[in-house]
């Protein structure tokens, strides 16, 4: 189910982000109001961005539906009663493969482990994001496919897209490219920029073209705002801004390599401190800084120039765990960043508590309405590890809410979550306690946003509801009432409704 940029532009203006607002200039952030993260901010609901984002939800989340059921001559079936199942969301919720990944390659030694740790990841999830970096230094428990050259690496990255497609989630590729040192093989650093790229262009259509129709969302390059382009990496430092020019020539590269095997793939740039620069006083390597608004408006240059270039990206990846915002600060990233005339994805969320915790970078949180409810008495110092879960997994709750509540992002990734809201016993046995954040997501995601009802047929034959985008199970009551017809359908969010006819044999 695609959405095309005039479907996105239609969703966008169901709350006031037309295509006027797509070609309007960056606007500024607010500096003279800023609300802050805590109890606070429920005080004024007409104001408050996060209640904001739950009215949005029905309204860009779920579409009308009509379903109407026949007999096997075209005559309408009245007072059957119709139980309406949502069986899967349009709107992709994934998380990262690292701890799967890490424990197929134990071996048997933690396979009930995994087998543990897998149900509970797809009750939760419809995606999973699968890394396979090219080698990924210092993390050497990271999957690398060609560390040493020509020894090529996949069966950890095959066995989590097998299992991903076997269990109907979406697979999600992680990286293509990444163009910093610790991502690049050091065999491959030795060859001229002419000789890397060709390099580079085997390693892009090999996989896109091995995993076509399997890898259905690439990242297709990572972190390029802050990076060098591969012809300058012998040179990088960091922060580096690297020209419009060079950005453009080798990502327009991958991205047209990777839609060249495998076409029906979504390919996104994915990049980091958007949402928040939390290292203030930085400056690249020509002396100038570097923040937030800066980075915010060569993203969208980026993207401009790859649309001019012919070969834009798909999706607009937004990376969140260089900082917490705030709901209202979440909404002017979002609103800020639709200018694009993208779809956004929230690819790598986490949030931890050692950002509470003493020497944490978060100071703004720790003098929030929640800090201060905590009472007087409470400081950085003894806030004990359960009160900082709490503020976080709220936090978390809050976040995805806002996500789920923009019309301009599609899905959302988090980074790490099975380690946040999972823990395993020591060992390599399948013992584990589920945290209180676990269930939140899992209600928040399989309760409070799926679509379970029953109705009755009318005398048209028809049922009618509201129902949250993806794909359903519509169940029939026979006559006699011994046995119910399975009738699969979805509700896709590029139409305005849905309406559907079913004819029976019974």
């Amino acid at each position: 189910m695609p959405l095309n940029r005039r479907s996105f532009v239609r969703r966008l203006s169901r709350i006031g982000l037309g295509a006027a607002t797509l070609g309007a200039p960056l606007p500024a952030m607010a500096s003279n109001h800023r609300e802050e993260y805590g109890p606070a901010f429920f005080q004024h609901p007409s104001k408050s961005a996060l209640v904001r984002a739950r009215t949005n939800i029905d309204q860009i989340r779920k579409r009308p539906v009509t379903l109407t059921f026949l007999d096997r001559w075209g005559q309408p079936l009245p007072n059957r009663e119709v139980d309406i199942v949502q069986l899967q969301h349009q709107f992709l919720f994934g998380d990262n493969n690292w701890g799967m990944s890490n424990m197929f390659r134990a071996g048997q030694s933690q396979e009930t482990r995994l087998e543990y740790y897998r149900k509970r990841f797809k009750d939760v999830f419809n995606s999973l994001n699968t890394t396979v970096y090219w080698t990924e230094r210092p993390r050497t428990y990271g999957t690398k496919t060609m560390d040493f050259q020509g020894d090529l690496k996949l069966e950890s990255f095959e066995e989590s897209v097998n299992w991903a497609n076997a269990n109907g989630l979406t697979a999600k590729g992680h990286p293509l490219f990444w163009s910093i040192p610790k991502a690049v093989p050091d065999w491959a650093k030795k060859y001229d920029y002419e000789t890397f790229m060709k390099f580079v262009e085997v390693r892009v259509r090999n996989l896109t073209a091995r995993y076509d129709g399997k890898v259905k969302l690439w990242d297709a390059v990572n972190e390029a705002l802050w990076e060098p382009a591969p012809k300058n990496l012998p040179n990088r430092t960091w922060p580096y801004t690297e020209s419009m020019d060079n950005l453009v020539d080798y990502i327009s590269k991958v991205i047209r390599w990777g839609r060249e095997e495998s076409p029906g793939a979504k390919f996104v740039i994915n990049d980091y401190g958007i949402g928040v620069v939390n290292k203030p006083g930085l400056v690249d390597q020509n002396g100038e800084g570097v923040t937030t608004q800066r980075q915010r408006k060569r993203y969208l240059e980026l993207v401009e120039r790859l649309q001019n270039a012919g070969y834009p990206p798909n999706t607009l990846g937004l990376q969140s765990h260089t900082g917490w915002l705030n709901p209202s600060e979440q909404t002017e990233l979002y609103d800020q960043m639709a200018a694009a005339g993208l779809p956004l994805s929230i690819t790598e969320f986490w949030a931890h508590t050692k950002s509470l915790m003493p020497g944490g970078q978060e100071e703004k949180i720790l003098s929030s309405e929640e800090w201060r409810s905590l009472g007087e008495t409470k400081t950085q110092e003894n806030l004990t590890e359960e009160e900082a879960e709490s503020l976080r997994d709220q936090y978390v709750m809050d976040y995805l809410t806002v996500a789920f509540g923009h019309p301009a992002v599609e899905s959302f990734y988090f980074w790490g979550f099975m380690g946040m809201a999972v823990s395993f016993q020591p060992g390599s046995g399948s013992g584990h306690t589920l945290k209180p954040l676990y269930e939140k997501v899992r209600q928040r995601i399989h309760e409070d946003w799926t679509t379970r009802t029953t109705a009755t047929t009318d005398e048209k034959g028809q049922v009618t509801f509201r129902g949250f985008c993806g794909s359903y199970l519509a169940q029939l009551e026979s006559q006699p009432a011994q046995t119910k017809i399975g009738h699969p359908f979805a509700v896709d969010e590029a139409a305005p409704d849905t309406r559907l006819v079913f004819k029976t044999v019974l």
